[in-house]
């Protein structure tokens, strides 16, 4: 996935926040029929929206203007969590103090998850011992 996509779809949400999913795929579709260059498709666009959420840089607020009787149901509207894209900013410094009081190995645990956003504890650790193999 191209940086440049998840940028799009990220400036979109910033701009018309508390939109759904069903609204902001539409509004891509329907800007990739109007422009041949940088289309972006339905599926690109949910890729998008999981990759912000995998990384906490995305909110999901239940739409309470739509009554629903099952949680299947349920509307999100979705919003971009401003606070955690600036503190990606400040990751070099976090990885800075981690090292000094923790040593290596913590910083690359820590940029395994920085990489990787969420991510299981095991996962984690598979990780960093694949790449001290390597």
């Amino acid at each position: 996935m191209s940086v440049y996509l998840l940028q799009d779809v990220a400036k979109y949400i910033i701009r018309h926040e508390n939109n759904s999913i069903p609204e902001i795929v539409r509004h891509f579709v329907r800007q990739s029929k109007s422009f041949t260059t940088n289309s972006i498709t339905a599926s690109q666009t949910r890729d998008s929206l999981l990759i912000l959420l995998q990384h906490n840089c995305l909110k999901l607020e239940p739409d309470t203007s739509v009554e629903t009787t099952t949680a299947e149901a349920t509307v999100y509207l979705y919003k971009i969590d401003l606070d955690m894209v600036i503190n990606r900013l400040r990751f070099p410094k976090f990885l800075s103090v981690v090292e000094k009081s923790h040593g290596a190995l913590a910083v690359k645990l820590m940029e395994e998850l920085i990489f990787h956003g969420r991510l299981r504890f095991e996962q984690v650790v598979e990780d960093v011992q694949a790449q001290q193999k390597d």
